[in-house]
């Protein structure tokens, strides 16, 4: 985006800017730092949401959203238990098996993450917090989104969207914005929320094996929680170096 060459140093650079403010998050403990970083990120997300939702044909993208999500009810049964037998694929396993081991390799995280900040909430709050709104919102999210994306080429004839999004797919969302209003304030928007995803992300595991290193505790020495945060940029960054991208995918499912 800002013309900075795509290598390992800066990448092993970003990690460590990424597990700095991360680190500083954890320090700040839950209240103070993880909570009030994803408050943040759930404002600009709907500020995204509601911006692209407006700039775009409003009607057409909510009322796809509801024909689509119907879509997804419908064939979520034979979709799951589809294993291409009759007709095999590499769908299978570079998306379904890999999603598979992926969130298998992330639940003992944010398990034990979403039982700590669930502390003092009732089964009922439990439930619509963790599975019915976040699910509502990434149903919007996605229809939204991706039919503004479908919009622009099928009906708007962008076709240079598509031949985008198959070049590079780390900067589509910012290609998809440059054809909406209010481009710049959008992708700002954009890039921050990026960015407090990734350190939101990064805190939140480091004080899960804080927790899980002191039997449960979480009011620890601040020393000990910036050792886990400095562990996990120290193995993503060997990760990196080791393989890229498909390294730290494989070391992923690997621990799944």
């Amino acid at each position: 985006l800002f013309g900075v060459p795509v290598n390992e140093v800066v990448q092993i650079g970003l990690i460590m800017c990424t597990m700095l403010v991360a680190g500083v998050s954890v320090v700040m403990r839950l209240d103070a730092g993880i909570k009030r970083l994803s408050e943040l990120n759930i404002i600009l997300a709907i500020v995204l949401l509601f911006g692209v939702l407006f700039a775009g044909p409003t009607i057409l993208l909510l009322s796809g959203t509801v024909q689509n999500f119907g879509g997804y009810v419908a064939d979520v049964i034979p979709k799951t238990f589809n294993l291409y037998v009759y007709n095999p694929t590499d769908w299978l396993g570079g998306w379904t098996i890999l999603y598979w081991g992926w969130w298998i390799s992330w639940a003992p995280f944010v398990g034990i993450f979403i039982a700590r900040i669930s502390r003092g909430r009732t089964i009922r709050e439990f439930v619509l917090g963790v599975t019915l709104v976040p699910t509502g919102f990434i149903v919007l999210w996605m229809g939204v989104f991706g039919g503004s994306a479908i919009e622009l080429i099928s009906n708007g004839g962008i076709n240079e969207l598509g031949e985008a999004v198959q070049q590079d797919q780390a900067v589509a969302l910012f290609k998809f914005l440059d054809y909406l209003p209010g481009t710049q304030i959008l992708s700002l928007v954009c890039l921050s929320m990026i960015v407090i995803f990734f350190v939101t992300s990064a805190d939140s595991g480091a004080m899960v094996l804080n927790m899980l290193s002191a039997g449960g505790e979480d009011d620890t020495p601040i020393a000990q929680r910036i050792f886990w945060t400095a562990i996990i940029a120290a193995i993503s960054s060997v990760l990196l170096l080791a393989g890229g991208l498909g390294a730290l995918q494989t070391a992923a499912i690997a621990s799944a």
